[in-house]
C-alpha cells in the first residue's frame, strides 16, 4: 500500500500540491484510492466504492470531483496528475467497472470516510477503510479487516498471517532483509490471524521478502507510504 506523502510545508501552510478542488473532497479521496490500489497489488477489475449516506461526501458528491478522484486513485494517480479529470474515460479503456454506494459505513464514524472494495482479475480481493482528514492528509482505518491507523507518509511492508504460520526464525529472516526498519507491530482480528507491520526508511524488495517466507504467508503488502 501507498501513496507519496506531500512535504509538511505545503501541508501545514498552503495544502497540497493537487489538481483543482478540495483538499479533502478531492486530494484526500484520490489518495485513499492509491493505497486501496496498492494493498490489491495487482490490477483492479472492478471497484465499489462504499460512503456513509450521513456523512460530508453525501450532500457533494461529483460536484467536487470526489467520484473522479477516488477512480483516479485506484488507477494508480496521485491528486497532482492532470488526468484525474478523465478517470472515468481512463477506467472504461482500462476495463475497471466500478460503483458508488452510500449506505451505513460503520466501521468509520469519521464525517470523510469511505471504504474501497476492490477485486483483481485473479479473483483477489483488497478492502480499504480510511478518511480523509483535510490538506490532503489521509488516515486508514481498517485494512483487510485489520484495524490499522496509518497515514501513508512513509513506506510499510504489510505481511499477512490467517493461520498464524509465521514463526520467529521467519519473521527474523524477513527483518534481515528490510531496509532500515524503523518500526514493527503486530495486529490480531478475529478470523483472520495476526498482520505484521513493519515500518521502512526505504522501499522494501517484496520479491527478496516473499522468498524469505518462502509461502509461508498467504499474502504480502507493501507500502511506499501507509505508515503513521
Amino acid at each position: 500500500m501507498g501513496a507519496a506523502p506531500y512535504p509538511d510545508f505545503f501541508n501545514d501552510v498552503f495544502g497540497p500540491v493537487m489538481q483543482p478542488g478540495s483538499s479533502s473532497h478531492t486530494a484526500g479521496p484520490c489518495r485513499l484510492g492509491y493505497l486501496a490500489a496498492d494493498l490489491l497489488g495487482e490490477t483492479p477489475v472492478r471497484a465499489r466504492v462504499l460512503l456513509d449516506a450521513h456523512g460530508s461526501f453525501a450532500g457533494t458528491f461529483g460536484l467536487m470531483a470526489e467520484d473522479r478522484a477516488m477512480l483516479a486513485g485506484i488507477l494508480g494517480l496521485l491528486p497532482d496528475d492532470a488526468r484525474l479529470f478523465r478517470a472515468f474515460e481512463l477506467a472504461a479503456e482500462s476495463g475497471l467497472a466500478s460503483s458508488f454506494e452510500f449506505g451505513d459505513l460503520v466501521e468509520s464514524t469519521h464525517p470523510n470516510a469511505v471504504k474501497f472494495v476492490l477485486t483483481s482479475a485473479g479473483g483477489r480481493v483488497a478492502e480499504l477503510v480510511g478518511a480523509s482528514l483535510g490538506g490532503g492528509v489521509v488516515e486508514t482505518a481498517v485494512v483487510d479487516g485489520f484495524a490499522l491507523r496509518l497515514r501513508g507518509e512513509s513506506h510499510v511492508l504489510l505481511v499477512f498471517d490467517p493461520a498464524q504460520r509465521l514463526d520467529e526464525g521467519a519473521l527474523r529472516r524477513v527483518r534481515g532483509l528490510l531496509p532500515t526498519p524503523v518500526d514493527e507491530r503486530r495486529v490480531r482480528a478475529a478470523g483472520k490471524g495476526v498482520l505484521h507491520v513493519f515500518a521502512l526508511g526505504d522501499v522494501p524488495d517484496l520479491a527478496t521478502a516473499r522468498e524469505a517466507l518462502a509461502g509461508r504467508s498467504d499474502a504480502l503488502g507493501d507500502g511506499d507510504g501507509v505508515s503513521e
